[in-house]
């Protein structure tokens, strides 16, 4: 005698439901991973100018990208990030250190699964490996390495992720 299984189609529905919603989450998390990073590496960075600090940006896979940036007020200097996401920039402001879970934009990283961080001055490269310079002005070698090592992935993606399975 064949057995009927009433609700299942129900069932199957809500789990795919919150399969979608982990995926979301997961890649906010991802986003969320990319942007400490950054935030540490702009902050650990080697300072002269500050160009070095200025060209550290973060782009997902939707060619959203994030590129920090600093304005002089009142004396002081004011880090933050420009987002590409859209025309608006300064509804996009993000202060440097910033809680990144606090990052918004209009243009959400649903299904990312990849983000590039990175610095695009040609001495980027030479000052991350430069372990014998001198920084007199601030920041250090390994800054961006670093960064990474400082980061939980794992811990951030349950925290985003973890209370969508509950």
């Amino acid at each position: 005698m064949p057995a009927k299984l009433d609700g299942l189609d129900e069932a199957i529905a809500e789990l795919n439901a919150k399969l979608a919603e982990v995926e979301g989450l997961t890649a906010e998390a991802v986003r969320d991973t990319g942007l400490a990073v950054l935030s540490q590496a702009v902050q650990d960075a080697p300072v002269e100018t500050g160009d070095l600090r200025r060209s550290g940006s973060l782009r997902w896979d939707d060619g959203t990208e994030l590129t920090a940036a600093s304005i002089e007020k009142n004396g002081k200097t004011i880090n933050y990030y420009e987002s590409s996401a859209t025309s608006t920039k300064l509804s996009d402001v993000v202060a440097t250190g910033a809680d990144p879970s606090k990052v918004r934009d209009n243009k959400r990283p649903d299904g990312c699964a990849m983000v590039i961080v990175g610095f695009s001055v040609p001495y980027a490269a030479a000052q991350h490996e430069g372990v014998d310079f001198d920084h007199p002005k601030g920041g250090k070698a390994k800054f961006l390495e670093d960064a990474i090592k400082s980061v939980d992935l794992t811990k951030i993606v349950q925290d985003k992720a973890g209370g969508a399975l509950k």
